[in-house]
């Protein structure tokens, strides 16, 4: 048996698992809460799931499938739900979809199941950072120069020149 269980509920009232609505007996929403599980569902109890006309799969799931193909800015190498959760309900809220729910159990949060693949773009250097770096290979070359130069020491000054 696996010690980390993740779930994706992507259907209308996906919610409504978390709150136990949708259970009798065996209450869903308390299993939810086993130790080394996460939940995550597309939308809250009262809302139903939608995709864009003429999409595939719903916003949800494109979502989902974004942040895993293109990776998450500013998430670890290690994308872990709770990461994968905030990008996606970010993205989703910022389009007025519905607002992913998620619970889990003990440490479920922290579960990985993928390595994150995004790669920050490339930036040309400002103005600012070219004149630094200037500054600082100036700064090394001079400090070169000057750390090669001979020393004269006070001993050497006494026999040339007599007593100081």
């Amino acid at each position: 048996m696996a010690s980390s269980k993740v779930v994706s509920l992507d259907c209308c009232y996906s919610g409504a698992t978390l709150e136990g609505y949708m259970s009798s007996l065996d209450d869903l929403a308390d299993q939810t809460a086993i130790e080394g599980t996460y939940v995550m569902t597309a939308s809250p109890a009262t809302q139903a799931a939608k995709a864009p006309v003429g999409a595939p799969v719903t916003s949800f799931t494109g979502e989902v499938v974004r942040a895993i193909a293109d990776g998450v800015p500013r998430a670890p190498e290690a994308l872990d739900m709770n990461s994968l959760y905030r990008h996606i309900r970010h993205q989703l809220v910022s389009r007025g979809m519905p607002v992913p729910q998620q619970r889990s159990g003990d440490q479920g949060h922290a579960i990985a199941l993928f390595r994150n693949q995004w790669i920050p773009p490339y930036e040309e250097p400002t103005l600012a950072a070219q004149r630094e770096e200037w500054f600082r290979e100036i700064q090394e070359r001079m400090l070169w120069y000057v750390r090669n130069v001979p020393v004269i020491g006070k001993d050497r000054l006494r026999n040339d020149f007599g007593e100081l």
